[in-house]
């Protein structure tokens, strides 16, 4: 069993966000803790139907912590939350406030939207389905969003797809779809612990999208702008700047847990070929 347990930033002001993201996004508080003398907290849609268990985001306080604009693109990009209607959820945080671009179809790629919490960090609405195959939905007040969300993806930037192809295989990941975006000169890799069939077998299939923003679980974005790979000193900044802390997977399985690097004194950790962190937790299943 491997299972993406958590992806944790930080933040300035703890409460804020809490607040942010269970009045705004209808996020759980599943638990608050103090760790190395920092407020925690982990929230997530939690759901009694889930048979597997949702991937949490993690929030540590940090004291004077504000995100600093890089002079690059920061390897860290976004978490994005899938929806049945984009457009609801979308005014539904307009309502309250928050500043969201326009919605837009991303040629076969997924009708989207872009938005920041209270610490910038960006957050994506994606629709299950292509806009000009949507039917619109009735807005449930019910949820913050209009209707019920997922945590879809997590997503990084990398430098040399080949590299992290392997090492995100390696980790026991499922390729699941390559989407190459000619206009915009960059590919998309998604990669999660799922044994599901692929509408088509094909991973390239553009048929195989919309079927990939209705997941239940959460996938990793990999993007990859052509050109980065051949360049020596190219690297992408995953300084504690960015807020990015790290990701942690929980396996029962001693392989994940032999690629990892002992010597990091905290947990079992190893970091892919653009230095994000991946933390290992082996849990016990009877």
């Amino acid at each position: 069993m491997r299972h993406i347990h958590k992806h944790s930033l930080r933040v300035a002001d703890i409460t804020r966000s809490i607040d942010f993201y269970q009045t705004c996004l209808g996020m759980t508080l599943v638990s608050e803790y103090r760790h190395q003398g920092l407020r925690c907290c982990l929230l997530g849609y939690v759901r009694d139907s889930d048979s597997t268990p949702p991937t949490l985001l993690e929030l540590i306080g940090t004291d004077g912590f504000r995100r600093l604009p890089g002079t690059q693109p920061a390897g860290y990009w976004k978490i994005a939350l899938s929806v049945a209607d984009v457009d609801i959820a979308r005014l539904c945080l307009t309502e309250k406030g928050v500043e969201v671009t326009p919605a837009r179809q991303v040629p076969d790629v997924a009708y989207l939207c872009h938005f920041n919490d209270p610490d910038g960090h960006c957050i994506e609405l994606i629709q299950h389905q292509f806009e000009a195959n949507h039917q619109a939905c009735q807005r449930d007040g019910r949820y913050p969003l209009g209707g019920e969300a997922v945590f879809s993806l997590i997503t990084y930037r990398i430098k040399d797809p080949q590299a992290s192809v392997a090492f995100y295989q390696q980790l026991g990941m499922r390729l699941l779809s390559r989407q190459d975006v000619e206009f915009a000169g960059f590919t998309l890799y998604f990669f999660g612990y799922s044994d599901e069939a692929l509408p088509d077998a094909d991973i390239c299939a553009v048929g195989n999208r919309e079927w990939l923003w209705q997941r239940p679980y959460t996938l990793i974005e990999l993007q990859h702008n052509w050109g980065t790979e051949l360049q020596d000193a190219f690297a992408y900044d995953v300084s504690a700047d960015t807020g990015f802390v790290g990701t942690e997977l929980v396996t029962n399985e001693s392989e994940l847990l032999a690629l990892t690097d002992r010597s990091v004194a905290d947990a079992p950790v190893c970091f892919d070929p653009d230095g994000y962190r991946i933390d290992v937790r082996q849990i016990c299943v009877e």
